[in-house]
């Protein structure tokens, strides 16, 4: 005798979240999001108003119910649900707050069962019913049904529903087991056999009731396995919803926030990690023990630059490139890992490389001056025998420092562009032997900074940045299918630094935290700056760029629920408005001189381009097509906008309308990074003379970008986001990547450093329209080695 019984599917969706209220379960894009109990039982009952105002009385009835509790553990708990939400109280997303009153939900909820409830059978009889649906390929459903309460699993064959009171989905054929909401397993096997038994007595394609004795004794014998399956679970503890990186372990190896790179060696007892020197461009080699014992320095601080690490399979030797002032400090070199005295082997290497797993081959890329070509090569672990193994054209070269070999050595990950239009890269893979090439993802990868297969070779973990990322993160790629799974769910960021234990259990990374706030200063007197904003760790103010408005205030970008905006606020760090929308990384806004536009980089359109829009952030408008557009600066008639393009691998200058138009190429050199001088007649740019040659400081006419003047900078010299005229027009700034801004006079001379600012590095800055006020960017980059555990 069966009896019917109705569950409310309890699900409800909002933008890229859904909250399963039977499994208390929060997940953004299928991950698990971590809320406390409280939390989640408050997302529920904001949820659940439908957009209805909930005072702070109903929630303090609702979730601490016959409780005693301060207001301030409503204010904590909201706190960490925002955080979970990814907003903040002064910019609401989902959650407003109604002063004096309550909380109001402002998503837009979806309930994907709210208009068909799910039916439920109990029965006293233990039956087996099969449906063929009526498809041109058969298929059949089969429900067991087992004298078991309503909370118990209706099994399905793979490929259709998979229905609990909490949850419908589709099961995919590669899936093996099913588990209901108790917990319990339910084998492929057991759904199969289901199906068997059921399809062998189908007399037509509608539903029947097989009442045979044969198939009685054969749904017994399945019922019996069930039944066994159902209750061996029972006598294990409950089984929770499996999260990627959950559950993974990560151990600080080091403190010291300066790390570039670092490697683990293959027994995991070593480590080996380069360590920037603090107001200095010097690097130094260390060498640590993952069970906590001291440092041991292996190289002393020099002015070189680490570009790879790697221990040799036997753990007894390490491998490095370097790249100095002299020609004897760059190349490839060894030494033993308890120190002595390094050993060069090679010059052909002096970037990124990979060790083969037998430790007698290596694999790095070369890029051609002329040509841009760039090329996948293989030397062996001596220096000798370089084998140029595969080419990529210059419009989808290969990405330097991305290539990993697989653990039977016959195969090479590496990473390159794939589509230079919208500048994304893929990961690829290339056979050892003949060098043949194949396409692994096709995600449109934002970024992608390291790779290493996984030891059992059906994987790779790599550091990237996804399209709808503004912080690279740790992820998994299946091989051979590419299925990408992002891995790390917290909000600091990893470096380019990845390696792997021999055994597959543990990884090195670098993970990186960063903060940054805006400040102003007396443009007379830089030592007397103010702090405008006060973003904590990871909170970056400032940090893809600022500018004036008229009436002195400021626009700067900010990064929050991966977004880079543009906004704006007083020179006292109030009234913040956000001006444009969020799910894009808009950077580097520029003001017209008439105040009308700010200029903009943005991937709006899937690729970098130009775009302008009002000063209160209405009226958008892309300027530039083709991708590879970034660096804008807008003349000061406020007709033009000169601007960075990359093309073939290589970055020139172009100025284009403000209005809109064709864009017009101003420098037949390498160029990039554009300024225009007040006057409108000059444009100060990165510039490299020859094809391969160290870039300068350069001046050039705006009209044909005839070079004016060039100027040599120091070693540590940066461009990016840098190079600005100052207010009297006597001379040009740019960042130093160690400490501090430098000053190069127009008439020339040697470069001086402002005086004034902070002994550190240098971040975006702007002197004021009247050149009464100087606004920077403080930042801080926090990058530690750590030891990853239990991460599959």
């Amino acid at each position: 005798m069966a009896t019917m019984s109705k569950l409310k599917q309890q699900i409800y969706e909002f933008d890229n979240f859904r909250l399963d209220v039977a499994r208390r379960q929060l997940l953004r894009d299928g991950e698990f999001v971590q809320l406390s109990s409280k939390a989640f039982d408050l997302l529920f009952v904001l949820v659940e108003s439908g957009g209805q105002l909930v005072t702070k009385e109903e929630l303090y009835g609702r979730v601490w119910a016959n409780q005693v509790v301060e207001e301030s553990n409503l204010t904590v708990q909201m706190s960490a649900l925002r955080k979970a939400l990814g907003e903040r109280r002064d910019h609401p997303r989902y959650i407003m707050t109604v002063p004096g009153h309550g909380y109001r939900f402002l998503g837009e909820v979806f309930s994907p069962g709210e208009d068909a409830d799910v039916l439920i059978e109990t029965e006293t009889v233990s039956r087996l019913v099969i449906e063929k649906a009526e498809e041109s390929e058969p298929s059949y459903q089969a429900v067991a049904s087992l004298p078991l309460d309503e909370s118990d699993l209706k099994i399905v064959k793979p490929g259709l529903t998979f229905v609990t009171p909490a949850e419908t989905r589709r099961l995919s054929k590669e899936e093996e087991f099913a588990a209901d909401t108790k917990g319990r397993i339910v084998t492929a096997a057991t759904v199969k056999a289901v199906s068997e038994a059921g399809a062998k007595g189908l007399r037509q394609p509608h539903t029947l009731l097989l009442w045979s004795g044969g198939f009685i004794l054969a749904l017994i014998l399945v019922s019996g396995l069930v039944f066994w399956r159902f209750n061996l679970q029972r006598l294990n503890q409950d089984r929770p919803t499996v999260v990627p990186f959950a559950e993974v372990q990560i151990k600080q190896l080091t403190t010291k926030g300066q790390v570039r790179w670092a490697v683990l060696s293959p027994d995991r007892k070593f480590y080996a990690y380069t360590l920037s020197e603090r107001g200095e461009y010097k690097e130094s080699l260390w060498l640590g023990q993952t069970d906590g014992s001291h440092d041991i320095l292996l190289r002393s601080p020099d002015e070189v630059t680490y570009s790879g690490l790697a221990f040799s399979p036997d753990g007894r030797t390490l491998y490095f490139t370097l790249t100095g002032k002299e020609a004897s400090q760059n190349g490839l070199f060894k030494m033993l890992v308890l120190g002595g005295v390094a050993e060069k082997l090679s010059s052909e290497v002096s970037d990124y490389f990979a060790l083969s797993p037998d430790g007698n081959q290596l694999a790095f890329f070369r890029t051609h001056k002329e040509t841009n070509v760039s090329t996948l090569i293989i030397v062996n672990a001596d220096g000798t025998g370089v084998r140029e193994l595969l080419t990529r054209p210059p419009d989808k070269p290969f990405s330097p420092g991305r290539v990993a070999w697989s653990p039977d050595g016959s195969l090479l990950a590496v990473v390159a562009i794939s589509d230079s239009l919208k500048e994304s890269r893929e990961i690829f893979t290339v056979r050892v032997t003949d060098g043949h090439l194949e396409q692994l993802t096709a995600l449109e990868w934002v970024a992608m900074s390291n790779l290493v297969w996984l030891r059992d070779g059906r994987g790779l973990i790599i550091v990237a940045t996804d399209k709808g990322e503004a912080r690279r993160h740790l992820w998994r790629v299946d091989y051979p299918g590419g299925k990408a799974q992002r891995l790390s769910r917290d909000t600091d960021s990893y470096g380019s630094s990845l390696s792997i234990s021999a055994d597959g259990d543990s990884l090195t990374a670098v993970q990186i935290r960063q903060e940054s706030n805006i400040w102003i200063a007396p443009a007379d007197n830089l030592s007397q700056a103010r702090q405008l904003t006060f973003s904590s760790i990871n909170g970056i103010m400032g940090w893809y760029g600022l500018d004036w408005l008229p009436g002195n205030r400021l626009v700067f970008t900010a990064g929050i629920d991966r977004t880079l905006a543009i906004y704006s606020m007083e020179t006292d760090g109030s009234n913040i408005k956000q001006l444009t929308s969020a799910g894009f990384h808009d950077q580097r806004p520029r003001v017209t001189a008439d105040g009308r536009f700010i200029i903009f980089q943005s991937n709006r359109s899937g690729s970098n381009e130009i775009w302008r829009a009002r000063v209160d952030g209405g009226d958008l408008k892309q300027l530039t097509t083709g991708g590879g557009n970034s660096a804008p600066h807008p003349t000061p008639d406020s007709r033009w906008v000169v601007y960075s393009s990359t093309r073939d691998g290589k970055s020139f200058i172009f100025r284009v309308p403000v209005e809109g138009g064709e864009p017009v190429r101003v420098t037949d050199k390498e160029s990039s990074y554009p300024r225009v001088s007040h006057d409108g007649k000059l444009i100060a740019c990165g510039y490299r003379a020859e094809a391969g040659a160290a870039e300068q400081l350069a001046l050039v006419k705006i009209e044909d970008g005839t070079l004016v003047k060039l100027f040599a900078v120091p070693r540590s010299a940066r461009f990016a986001d840098g190079i600005r005229w100052m207010p009297d027009g006597e001379a040009v700034c740019y960042r130093d990547l160690v400490n501090g801004i430098w000053r190069q006079a127009i008439k020339g001379g040697a470069p001086q450093r402002l005086t004034g600012l902070p002994e550190e590095e240098a971040f975006p800055y702007e002197w004021s329209r009247d050149g009464k006020y100087f606004a920077f960017t403080r930042g801080r980059l926090i990058s530690d080695a750590v030891l990853i555990k239990d991460f599959k």
